[in-house]
């Protein structure tokens, strides 16, 4: 009995004592990665994210996650495109010896760039490939990105945030590396941290919430919620999520979560929000944090089903943002097109060019497209017209060759048309710009070039092989037939002044016809 009683005794401590290394290990894994940053943290940063780029299998990950969510075959063709750079990006920081990657956000910064890479070196470390993948993509658009080093760390970011980082003088923040440790062992962590000053602020000038958070006084959330951090597994063997919010006690923890239930359920009944995000209440029903002492914490994962409820609800949202993006860029395409044309009829007598050129006997051979190829601003277009014998026809042994060099501009992201096929296609019709064998001049155009249509995108059935002279005969009594597109319900035009419009799918022939004559002579509704 006395052994057994040693015996268990022993056990006991053993578990003690592993359990007290487990927990002292964590707290030095959140305090080192604190303490990483250290030399660029103050009283004003609110904001850091890391991940562990050794612990990140980008592409399996992506793939993994993107079967939870039940992604579209669309949003994954356009994911597979972004998978490939983000996985080519992580190899080559991986191969420059970079092992973590920072994000630090200062509201010093503001209204500038508000954050700064920070990426752990070694004195030995050649840091120049590592500026070349992280200094364009991440701040595309800043002004005077630039880079410094600081101590181990290398600092991307704007040239302001970076000159006050010099001369920084760090700020003790415990509540990082509490924050760390709250979600140890995650592939990715954010981490929310907002000063006491701030918190203060925002009592003083907001004490209430808005109606439409269902109003409630703000210090429940200000003093409920001292810091954040949310953790990412991004193992394709395990996907989950990790939320813990620090509250001041556990009387503000409880306060929080029945605050957080009120202001979900408001946020949820709102139209708006039913016309956007149609599950948010059903989702809002799902996630049910738990509170233990002075914290808050939700798990998402499969397990619960909490990742099954975030695919559910971010479907509409993500479809709806992929498809304005996709939206935007084909867009885009449609003005670099019409700026060649125009180019074109500055260098033509003021004239477009003809939907084909035409042979002595009168055959048609190339088309419009493959003419306007000298005028596509920075695309180097003319090289390729050069390659092209334009007294032959499209499908001459020699031209046929050039099918496959298609230029990016007449590929839309809309369409999933095959190598060498364009959606680009200028509108024929009686009285159009494009009416007949010759295409008209500028002063033909009586009823103004910002109300008759030149160029329009089909749809993937009326696809056209770009060097063909083929384009979309229009049939006035449903000018829409072969261009809208259900995925934008509707489709994309562009005005002959270089305008491009988006035309809905349930636009009546009496407002679309006006627009595709060119002389017509009636009032143009176009809305």
């Amino acid at each position: 009995m006395r052994l057994k009683i040693i015996f268990s005794t022993t056990i006991a401590c053993a578990c003690v004592t592993l359990s007290g290394m487990l927990a002292a290990a964590q707290e030095k894994a959140g305090a080192g990665l604190a303490q990483t940053i250290a030399a660029i943290v103050d009283d004003q940063t609110f904001l850091v994210a890391h991940v562990d780029l050794d612990e990140l299998d980008a592409g399996a990950g992506l793939d993994r996650l993107s079967h939870i969510l039940k992604l579209s075959d669309s949003y994954l063709a356009a994911l597979s495109l972004s998978k490939m750079a983000l996985v080519d990006t992580v190899s080559k920081l991986k191969k420059s010896g970079a092992q973590e990657l920072f994000l630090v956000s200062s509201i010093a910064d503001l209204p500038g760039v508000p954050y700064v890479l920070a990426v752990p070196v070694d004195a030995k470390t050649d840091t120049a490939p590592i500026v070349a993948q992280l200094g364009i993509p991440l701040l595309h658009g800043a002004q005077g990105a630039a880079h410094h080093r600081v101590g181990n760390l290398l600092l991307i970011g704007g040239s302001q945030a970076i000159e006050r980082l010099k001369n920084i003088k760090p700020t003790p923040r415990p509540e990082l590396a509490a924050a760390c440790d709250a979600i140890a062992g995650s592939t990715a962590k954010l981490l929310l941290v907002p000063p006491a000053d701030v918190r203060r602020i925002i009592e003083e000038i907001l004490p209430n919430l808005p109606a439409q958070l269902g109003g409630g006084a703000t210090r429940i959330l200000t003093q409920g919620a001292l810091w954040g951090a949310v953790g990412f597994d991004l193992s394709p063997k395990k996907m989950a999520a990790r939320a813990v919010v620090q509250s001041a006690d556990p009387a503000a923890a409880v306060a929080l979560n029945v605050e957080l239930s009120r202001i979900l359920q408001a946020v949820g009944q709102s139209s708006e929000m039913q016309r956007l995000v149609p599950k948010f209440a059903e989702f809002a029903q799902a996630i049910k944090p738990t509170v233990s002492g002075d914290r808050l914490t939700l798990e998402l994962n499969e397990a619960n089903d909490g990742l099954s409820a975030l695919s559910s609800l971010l479907a509409p949202p993500v479809e709806a943002a992929r498809a304005a993006a996709t939206r935007y860029r084909s867009t885009n395409n449609l003005k670099q097109i019409m700026l060649a044309m125009l180019n074109y009829s500055s260098a033509n007598n003021n004239r477009f060019p003809a939907r084909a050129s035409h042979s002595a006997d009168g055959k048609p051979l190339l088309s419009w497209r493959v003419h306007i190829l000298p005028y596509l601003v920075g695309r180097d277009g003319n090289a390729l017209y050069k390659q092209f014998k334009l007294d032959e026809p499209w499908d001459s042994e020699h031209n046929r060759k050039l099918i496959d060099r298609m230029p990016d501009v007449l590929r839309s992201p809309l369409s999933t048309a095959g190598a060498g096929q364009t959606t680009y296609v200028v509108p024929v019709l009686e009285g159009g710009i494009f009416g007949g064998r010759e295409s008209l001049e500028f002063k033909q155009i009586v009823d103004g070039t910002s109300n008759t249509i030149a160029v329009v995108e089909a749809d993937d059935d009326h696809a056209v092989v770009w060097t063909k002279p083929d384009d979309i005969e229009i049939d006035v009594s449903d000018p829409a037939h072969g261009l809208r597109r259900a995925t934008i319900n509707g489709f994309l035009a562009a005005m002959a002044d270089g305008s491009v419009r988006f035309l809905a799918a349930d636009l009546g022939a009496d407002i679309l016809k006006p627009a595709f004559t060119a002389n017509g002579r009636e009032p143009v509704r176009l809305p």
